[in-house]
């Protein structure tokens, strides 16, 4: 997904999809994301235009008398007006009419792929969704809402097919700590789906679906200031290696694996590379350099190494996730 698809909208299309079989989004609901956010959402199948509102709720004003309101164009202006009192119509606006049915499927399986965890989810009991795994161990499982939950088999078909302890259970917003408590009684780790939104990021955040473990940070990045602190050593680095390590590590926070090609090219150049760029060797063996500068032999190799790389122009970092942080 693009820029324009971020963690407001994932949080949005969740949150909706915790209540009806097919939930529903009106434009007024996505008056932030009109244009290519919307766009991006129609074209991969997660929402479905319906037919533009032809009828509009009862008025307040006259207590609801008036029942179901046709909406109207009265000299270039939409209108719902009201029967019993015709000088109070309301007006309506183009995007208003419109309303979006969310395809569920589309959507989890979308998140789960933008999240690692690839696209093959599977629901293994009603509304309870397989999303995939992280490192091998660890499975990830939504459940869509508190009917998924509630019932009496819930724990007994999760338990059928995974290990509880090593699940972590999506859950709705709003589900309450009773429905939850015979779940993490199971030592299942129960997190709010929202709350796992990466920040920014139309996906889930790996580090917040895995249970929180002691571990020692090893690299320290501030966005805004564009510092880097490996071991405790600031790194003194060039324009273009520091673009590269700033994509390698949000990528290993976000999840293992190794960047694209085409994600590479485009963290180092921008969206334009100039027929005479340096190389892109050139500027990982930079980096390697710059990171192990000062540090000589079985250490300054160690160093070089945590800069990994596959085929052509695929590279990652070699540090877990909560060996990370972000700052600024």
């Amino acid at each position: 997904m693009g820029s324009g698809v971020n963690d407001s909208l994932a949080k949005l299309l969740l949150q909706r999809i915790e209540g009806p079989t097919n939930p529903v989004l009106w434009g007024s609901d996505l008056a932030p994301f009109v244009g290519k956010a919307l766009d991006q959402l129609i074209a991969a199948g997660i929402l479905a235009e319906r037919a533009p509102a032809s009828s509009w709720g009862p008025c307040r004003r006259c207590d609801g008398s008036c029942g179901e309101r046709a909406v109207l164009r009265v000299s270039g202006r939409l209108v719902a007006e009201c029967p019993v009192y015709p000088d109070l119509a309301t007006a309506l606006s183009d995007l208003e009419i419109r309303s979006f049915v969310i395809d569920a499927r589309a959507l989890i399986s979308r998140l789960a792929g933008a999240s690692g965890l690839g696209s093959d989810c599977e629901e293994i009991a009603r509304d309870m969704w397989l999303l995939g795994e992280i490192g091998g161990q660890r499975h990830i499982v939504l459940a869509l809402n508190d009917f998924a939950l509630s019932g009496p088999d819930s724990l007994t078909l999760l338990g059928a097919r995974l290990s509880p302890l090593a699940t972590t259970l999506l859950v709705p917003s709003k589900t309450p700590a009773a429905t939850l408590r015979p779940f993490r009684d199971a030592k299942c780790l129960v997190v709010r789906a929202a709350e796992a939104i990466a920040d920014g990021k139309f996906a889930f955040d790996q580090i917040k679906l895995v249970p929180k473990v002691t571990a020692t940070v090893r690299l320290s990045v501030n966005r805004a200031a564009r510092t880097f602190v490996l071991d405790g050593r600031r790194l003194a680095l060039a324009d273009q290696p520091a673009r590269l390590l700033m994509a390698l590590a949000e990528t290993a926070r976000m999840h293992p694996g190794f960047m694209t090609q085409v994600a590479v090219q485009k963290a180092v150049y921008g969206d334009n590379r100039q027929p005479d760029a340096r190389p892109l060797r050139d500027i990982v063996r930079d980096l390697r350099d710059q990171m192990a500068d000062g540090l000589t032999g079985e250490q300054a190799d160690l160093i070089r190494n945590l800069l990994k790389n596959q085929r052509t122009e695929r590279y990652r970092l070699a540090l877990a996730p909560e060996e990370i942080d972000f700052t600024g």
